[in-house]
């Protein structure tokens, strides 16, 4: 004897001295459940229509609620075809593994449906899913074919066994094709096309049930004398099983007709207020009406993208997309003609940005509702941050030498103004070198004008060692260069005057080609402020002061004197004193 899981098949039963009993069936109980199976899968293809349509939690009702009618009716099918085998012994049944077919019946068809109607319909998820649906009918019915309780045992016809199997797949297969095609259908040609459906899945499910019986022999081992004589059909309990399948189908096929009476109401009322929500639709701002507490009742999809919202059913309060907005407030504020607001919102994944907003009342029946027109000003705010770094770029290119990189003659005038302005108010010193590249042309006709750039660039780098922090170097004009000290007294800018001297005619500047380094010197006027001297008149004193410096020379700094008189500057040496001495140019021996 061959035993599969559970299940015997026939070998040689004669061997193991087995007595074949002729059973049969009750005529009026098989057509009873062939009825049950045709009107299941009526309900079926009824319900299953609606399962494409729907989304999330709905598609898992009518899922599960087309996998309960299939998978009541094709139980229900099987049992009142269990109750109508007639056997010369007494037969019962282990409730506990009867549930257990029904409940494998009904989440097996239920999985089935779900995985066929996810996505696109192909044809290898039509037979993966009859496959899977085929098999659990065929486990179903096996299940309560275990759950017989006898003095006999089942032997098993392995080919009608297999054939039992094909038709359990091939029906599965079908029903799940069926689900879809009448969807496709003529409305005129749907109902004529779900009773021949439901009629040939009868067939089916009955066929598969009553193969699968076929296959089965029924053994005993001792004489019919001794064993217990049958009960006859449980009539009763065929009725029971009947009427509660019945109610069980009629409640689902009452569901799909409530609704689709629902999807009729919706439908009507999506049409109504489809021209607002077009218009609302229409609009590139966000729209969102708030109640009394700030609470968005309402937006439009551009404000769900505006804060991220997505399909998030409850919205924040305006008060946590915007903080710090009081709308009430701004409304009463329109009357000073303020039409909008800037603010900055905060979207739920909390990115901030800043927006423009207005805001208007709307009674909605007995209620007030706040209007707020909301849109992104973002780009426009980036557009003027650029714009205004362009014209701090310009403002910069403007105010600085592009050769040495140091700020130009047009930057002086103001930054010296200001200084002026510091001097005067609390009474500190400024002085003022004016320095220039001694022989600068020759320089350039010498050894070319990339030596003479070459030049300006040491002299400004020069300048820049040298300063304080707090001083002021610019490029001035030409082979002009101003170093402005402020806070410095005569004595101590003579020192810095002396030093660039030395710096400047110690630097070798490198030239390309092996033409050997490049020495230089230059002269420096410097020149004190004084009460009631403007930046011009600075200017002009050091700009003085550097003249006497070339005509005596050059390579030496010329120091102003304190003129008693703002407009009067003489010119003076410097010999280590803040007083006036001789011009004293550098030793180059040093």
């Amino acid at each position: 004897m061959l035993e599969l899981f559970g299940i015997r098949f026939l070998e040689d039963a004669s061997q193991a001295g087995s007595v074949l009993l002729e059973c049969d069936h009750d005529m009026i109980l098989a057509a009873l459940s062939w009825v049950i199976a045709c009107i299941a899968g009526y309900v079926a293809l009824q319900v299953a229509h609606r399962i494409r349509a729907a989304e999330g939690g709905r598609r898992v009702f009518w899922v599960g609620l087309c996998g309960l009618a299939m998978g009541c009716g094709i139980w229900s099918m099987h049992f009142l075809g269990m109750l109508a085998y007639r056997a010369p012994i007494q037969i019962s049944y282990d409730w506990p593994l009867t549930l257990l077919s029904l409940l494998v019946a009904i989440v097996g068809t239920s999985l089935a449906i779900l995985f066929v109607n996810r996505g696109a319909l192909r044809g290898w998820k039509v037979l993966a899913g009859g496959l899977f649906m085929g098999l659990a009918i065929t486990c179903m019915h096996y299940t309560g074919m275990a759950a017989i309780i006898s003095e006999g045992y089942f032997l098993y016809d392995p080919a009608l066994f297999l054939y039992s199997v094909g038709i359990a797949i091939g029906a599965s297969s079908a029903a799940l094709y069926l689900t879809h095609l009448v969807r496709r259908v003529p409305f005129q040609y749907l109902l004529t096309l779900r009773v021949c459906a439901a009629i040939v899945m009868g067939f089916a499910v009955a066929g598969m049930h009553y193969t699968g019986m076929a296959a089965a022999n029924l053994y005993v081992t001792r004489p019919l004398t001794e064993l217990m004589p049958p009960l006859g059909t449980n009539v009763p309990l065929a009725v029971s099983i009947a009427g509660l399948t019945l109610a069980i189908l009629i409640i689902a096929l009452l569901s799909e007709l409530f609704g689709r009476r629902l999807d009729s109401e919706a439908i009507r009322l999506r049409n109504t207020v489809f021209r607002y929500d077009q218009i609302l639709e229409s609009v590139p701002d966000g729209i969102l009406l708030i109640n009394e507490s700030l609470m968005v009742n309402n937006a439009n999809h551009a404000a769900m993208r505006l804060f991220d919202i997505g399909h998030l059913r409850r919205w924040p309060s305006m008060e946590q997309l915007v903080p710090g907005l009081d709308v009430l407030h701004f409304e009463d504020s329109r009357a000073t003609h303020e039409r909008f607001l800037e603010a900055e919102a905060i979207s739920r994944k909390g990115r901030a940005f800043p927006i423009e907003l207005s805001v208007s009342r709307l009674r909605s029946g007995d209620e007030q509702l706040i209007v707020v027109v909301c849109r992104d000003i973002s780009a426009r705010k980036r557009a003027e941050a650029h714009i205004q770094k362009l014209l701090q770029e310009n403002q910069r290119l403007a105010t600085t030498d592009s050769l040495t990189g140091l700020p130009n003659r047009r930057w002086i005038v103001e930054v010296l103004e200001n200084e002026i302005s510091r001097c005067r108010r609390y009474g500190h010193d400024l002085a003022l070198l004016l320095v220039d590249i001694d022989h600068f042309k020759r320089i350039n006709d010498r050894y070319g004008h990339d030596s003479g750039d070459q030049a300006l660039r040491v002299m400004a780098r020069i300048l820049r060692a040298i300063a304080r922090d707090s001083d002021i170097v610019c490029r001035y004009g030409g082979e002009e260069f101003v170093l402005a000290l402020p806070e410095t007294g005569l004595r101590a800018a003579a020192v810095v005057a002396e030093r660039l001297l030395h710096r400047v005619a110690e630097t070798e500047i490198p030239l390309k080609g092996g033409a050997g380094p490049l020495r230089m010197t230059c002269s420096i006027g410097l020149a004190p402020w004084c009460v009631g001297m403007q930046y011009d008149g600075l200017l002009n004193a050091a700009d003085k002061m550097l003249y006497q410096a070339k005509e005596s020379g050059r390579n030496r700094v010329v120091i102003a004197e304190h003129p008693r008189d703002p407009d009067a500057a003489g010119g003076a040496g410097y010999d280590g004193t803040d007083a006036p001495g001789n011009v004293v140019p550098i030793d180059r021996s040093k």
